[in-house]
């Protein structure tokens, strides 16, 4: 279930809108404030949407906007806002805001809309993930977590450099598999690629083995 991020410096509001979420069956947390959220957006995992007031005390819902893209730059950012800040919150979607809502708001407008918000972010992590697995399959390397998009990437990055590359790790986590990625989609393709278990080599003889 997706993860919302309500950012809020009056209580009621904040209150109001958790039970109002969690009942539309959403996983939620809260701030009362700007700094304060923006200290839960770096320390928690990516949230899936932040609905934040625009203007509080302690910053603007633009300090909240930023901090999420830096974090994330998929998740969906919903402003509540006073009709008195209407152009500040078309401001705010200029720079990556999903949309807004004017206070005072009917509940049913923005669970619409926070439900079309998270549409857009299931879209966007479906089109990642078939990317990545696009990408993997061309590699030979299967999987579509941010880990393992980093070694997508690494190894597109040196492919075809000239230097000789060591990779570690413990056995069983994918050496063989990245070497092979590495060798054949760049310039070395065209050499043989000779697995050697190094494991099942005498000490003695495996420098002459090797080299």
């Amino acid at each position: 279930m997706a993860r919302v991020l309500i950012v809020d410096d009056e209580p009621s509001v904040r209150e109001m809108l958790g039970v109002l979420l969690r009942r539309a069956g959403y996983t939620c947390e809260s701030a009362a404030g700007a700094r304060a959220a923006c200290t839960l957006i770096d320390t928690l995992a990516p949230f899936d949407a932040v609905v934040t007031d625009l203007t509080m005390p302690d910053g603007s819902g633009m300090d909240v906007l930023r901090a999420a893209r830096a974090r994330d730059p998929h998740t969906q950012v919903l402003m509540i806002t006073a009709y008195a800040t209407t152009e500040q919150a078309v401001d705010a979607m200029r720079q990556g805001a999903y949309d807004y809502v004017p206070k005072p708001f009917r509940n049913a407008e923005l669970l619409a809309t926070l439900e079309k918000a998270l549409e857009k972010r299931a879209l966007v992590d479906e089109n990642r993930a078939l990317r990545a697995e696009r990408e993997g399959d061309a590699l030979g390397i299967v999987g579509s977590s941010a880990g393992m998009q980093r070694v997508r990437d690494l190894v597109q990055r040196v492919t075809d450099a000239p230097s000789s590359v060591l990779i570690t790790g413990e056995s069983g986590t994918g050496k063989e598999v990245v070497a092979r990625a590495l060798h054949f989609s760049g310039q070395r393709a065209r050499d043989a690629f000779v697995v050697v278990n190094c494991g099942a080599l005498p000490e003695a003889l495996m420098e002459s083995e090797l080299f």
